[in-house]
C-alpha cells in the first residue's frame, strides 16, 4: 500500500512537470514520458521488492540484525571525555562511585555520567540485558554463564580492578561484643548460633537478627561464597531492607540486630555524614584469616580499615571491577581509565579503602646549595 502511494505521486509529479513545459515537440514529450515513467515504476518496484523482504524479516531469525540491534556502539562524536553514558553500580559502592563521579564530571564537563546504583545482583544482570547499559562496577567478576550471554552478542567483556573493599558487620552501641571469631560468625550464619548468649562476652540474651541491604544483595553472594564457602545462609531472622542507610538506622535502633553493609559507607572519617553514622553503631573486629596470609600485625582482631584491608589483615576483602561492554572506544572506556588511573586511585586512598595501584607522590627538593648532607652529623 506504502509503494502503491509513492508510485503514484511519482508519476502525477512527473506528469505535471512534464507538460508544462511549453518548448517540447509533442513527440519529444511523449517519449520523455515514457522514459520518466520506466525509470519511475523499476525504481519504485526495486524500493517495494526491499521493503517486503524487510518486513518478511521482522518474525524471522536475522542473526546479523539481531546483532546489529543488540551490540551498542557510542557515537561518533563521542570521546572518553565526552558524551553521555548510563552506568549500574552495586549499591554498596554508592558513596566512593559518587566521589568518584563528580571528580570525573569536574574535570570534564562535557561528560555526563547516570549512575543507577542498585543490588550488587541487579546491577550485573542490568548491564548483561540492559542494551544501553555499557559499564557495570560490581564486587566480582562475571561467571561463564554472564560472559556466554554478552559473547552471543559478539561482545567481549572487559574487566578491571580498581579498588579493594570490606564487606563490614555493625552492632548496637549497647551490646559489648566487639570481635567476631570466623567460627562465630560462620555459625552465626548458618544458624547454630541463634542468641546472643551463644556468642562469648555478650551482654545481650536475644535473638540474633541479620539485617542485609537487599535480597539480591552482593554482599550475601560474598558471604556464601567466602564465608560459608557455598552454604545457604539461614533463612529465619534474617531480614532484607532497601538500603545501606536504612541497615545503619535499623541496626542503631535494634539492640540484637547484626547489619552487614560495604564499608565505603563508613570508611571516609573526614565525611560529616560517615562520623554520624559510625557514632550509632558499633563495628565488629573479625579474627584474622589463617597464618598463610601475610598480616604484618601480631593481632587477632581486625576491622575493615585501610591497613588492614592492605595488608590482608581483615578477612572480608573483596575486590570491586569495572565489567565494560563497550565495542568501540567510547565514554565508558574513558572512565574506566579515570577509575584505573592516578586520580581516580588518589579518591580510593582517601575515602579509606585500598587503592589497586600504588599512589604516586610527588616530592619537591631542595635546591643543591646549602643542602644539608644527611650522613654528616650535625654540628
Amino acid at each position: 500500500m506504502i509503494c502503491e502511494v509513492i508510485l503514484t505521486a511519482f508519476y502525477q509529479e512527473n506528469l505535471l512537470s512534464l507538460f508544462t513545459i511549453s518548448d517540447l515537440h509533442p513527440n519529444k514529450k511523449m517519449k520523455s514520458l515514457l522514459v520518466l515513467t520506466v525509470l519511475g515504476f523499476s525504481l519504485g518496484m526495486f524500493s517495494c521488492s526491499q521493503a517486503e523482504v524487510s518486513d518478511e524479516r521482522v518474525g524471522q531469525e536475522n542473526p546479523q540484525k539481531e546483532t546489529r540491534k543488540k551490540t551498542f556502539v557510542p557515537p561518533a562524536s563521542e570521546t572518553g571525555t565526552s558524551g553521555e553514558i548510563y552506568i549500574t553500580v552495586d549499591e554498596s559502592l554508592l558513596p566512593i562511585i559518587e566521589a568518584e563521579i563528580e571528580q570525573f564530571q569536574g574535570l570534564y564537563p562535557n561528560a555526563s555520567v547516570h549512575p543507577l546504583y542498585m543490588p550488587g545482583e541487579e546491577a550485573i544482570r542490568t548491564m548483561l540485558t540492559g542494551d544501553s547499559i555499557r559499564l557495570a562496577i560490581a564486587t566480582r567478576k562475571l561467571t561463564e554463564e554472564e560472559e556466554e550471554i554478552l559473547e552471543s552478542k559478539t561482545i567481549a567483556p572487559r574487566h578491571s580492578q580498581i579498588f579493594t573493599e570490606g564487606v563490614t558487620l555493625i552492632s548496637h552501641k549497647e551490646n559489648n561484643v566487639k570481635d567476631l571469631t570466623r567460627d562465630d560468625l560462620r555459625k552465626i550464619l548458618l544458624g547454630d548460633h541463634k542468641s546472643w548468649t551463644d556468642i562469648s562476652g555478650s551482654n545481650l540474651k536475644n535473638e540474633i537478627r541479620i539485617v542485609f541491604d537487599h535480597a539480591a544483595s552482593g554482599t550475601i553472594r560474598f558471604l556464601k561464597d567466602s564465608v560459608l564457602i557455598g552454604q545457604n545462609i539461614r533463612q529465619d531472622n534474617v531480614y532484607a531492607l532497601k538500603s545501606s542507610p536504612s541497615v545503619l538506622e535499623y541496626v542503631a535502633e535494634n539492640t540484637n540486630s547484626i547489619g552487614v553493609i560495604g564499608v565505603s559507607w563508613i570508611s571516609d572519617v573526614d565525611d560529616e555524614k560517615m562520623r554520624d553514622f559510625l557514632s550509632k553503631v558499633n563495628v565488629l573486629r573479625i579474627e584474622k584469616p589463617d597464618s598463610g596470609v601475610p598480616c604484618a600485625y601480631e593481632e587477632q582482631f581486625f576491622g575493615p580499615w585501610q591497613s588492614f584491608l592492605n595488608q590482608g589483615c581483615y578477612p572480608l576483602r573483596r575486590p570491586v571491577f569495572t565489567i565494560l561492554r563497550e565495542t568501540s572506544f567510547g565514554l565508558g572506556t574513558g572512565l574506566v581509565s579515570f577509575l584505573d588511573g592516578p586520580v581516580g586511585q588518589r579518591i580510593v586512598h582517601k575515602a579509606g579503602l585500598s587503592a589497586f595501584h600504588g599512589i604516586p607522590r610527588r616530592v619537591k627538593l631542595p635546591p643543591k646549595e646549602g643542602a644539608r648532607n644527611p650522613l654528616k652529623s650535625k654540628k
